[in-house]
């Protein structure tokens, strides 16, 4: 028979206390007080808290595996006993999901060609703009040249 209690965890730390209630405890809990136990210290009561929820995260990483692989065993059992039918409609939502995935890559290839055109239209406009600045620079230049030039001949007819 399985327990379908739920429990809750209550923790208090301050300096070299840590007080814990629950049910049955936890995984990242015993592995807390072993690290205690070894020597390992905690600066803050944060400290703490993130080695606890680091232990916590580890366990928790244990029993995805655990669970991935029972789910793998099982599916294996369901695949080798299921009728046609039932392979059929696992055989469907697999090519759902490669249907997704393959839409989702062509979403991206589509996302990285739009940023490579903006980029394309970005540098087309700033090598426009300065193009445009380079010629009224020169036609500037080119108009003063010929105002000087117009001046000094004005001058050598008058003088």
């Amino acid at each position: 028979m399985v327990s379908s209690d739920i429990s809750t965890l209550w923790v208090c730390a301050r300096s070299r206390l840590l007080i814990s209630a629950r049910l049955q405890p936890l995984h990242s809990v015993d592995k807390l007080r072993s690290s205690v136990k070894a020597g390992e210290s905690f600066r803050s009561p944060l400290a703490l808290l993130v080695h606890l929820l680091r232990d916590q995260g580890e366990v928790l990483t244990q029993i995805v595996r655990k669970t991935s692989i029972s789910v793998d065993h099982i599916e294996d059992q369901l695949l080798s006993s299921r009728l046609s039918t039932n392979r059929a409609e696992l055989g469907a939502l697999q090519n759902r999901f490669n249907s997704t995935v393959n839409n989702l890559m062509t979403y991206d290839e589509n996302l990285s060609a739009a940023r490579s055109r903006i980029y394309d239209v970005d540098l087309a406009s700033e090598t426009a703009e300065l193009t445009k600045s380079n010629i009224l620079s020169n036609a500037g230049i080119s108009v003063l040249s010929q105002a000087n030039n117009n001046s000094m001949a004005a001058l050598k007819l008058l003088g």
